[in-house]
């Protein structure tokens, strides 16, 4: 699971976006709690409510534009 200790906890309300496809945003991402949603040109692509769920690496590890939009569901609880 995510190590607390160099991850910043976060809190977002249902409904916000994460992570805007084509933009970069530098940060992987892990769900402690709560069900985002995968979006590609608006189209639902996948969803999750486990926790430790990772999204946004791609990104990050080859400094690329987000390739998809992640927004939350509910609420959510993420390390960032």
């Amino acid at each position: 699971m995510a190590d607390e200790n160099w991850l910043k906890f976060d809190f977002y309300p249902a409904g916000a976006e994460l992570i805007r496809q084509g933009t970069k945003t530098g940060n992987l991402i892990v769900l402690k709690e709560g069900e985002i949603e995968v979006l590609r040109d608006g189209k639902f692509v996948a969803s999750t409510h486990q926790p430790g769920a990772i999204f946004g690496e791609m990104g990050v590890l080859l400094d690329r534009p987000a390739s998809a939009s992640v927004r939350a569901l509910t609420d959510v609880q993420l390390y960032v």
